[in-house]
């Protein structure tokens, strides 16, 4: 895992977390599911590509219900 903490001029602080695991959408969807999410939308990378099931990247939208 990469942790990157940024830190905007509000002094306003953000976490991100990148895991590396190999997972494709036909992998992560169930285990998110499983977990108690709902999975809005899956791209190909953080700027909203397209998903490729041969891609090297992929990003989840994903939030817990209620």
């Amino acid at each position: 895992m990469d942790q990157h903490v940024v830190v905007v001029e509000s002094g306003e602080t953000y976490i991100y977390r990148v895991l590396h695991h190999a997972y494709t959408r036909d992998t992560i969807v169930p285990v998110l599911e499983r977990a108690g999410f709902v999975v809005d939308d899956v791209w190909g990378d953080l700027t909203g590509k397209p998903y490729k099931e041969d891609g090297n990247l992929l990003a989840v939208a994903a939030r817990k219900p209620g």
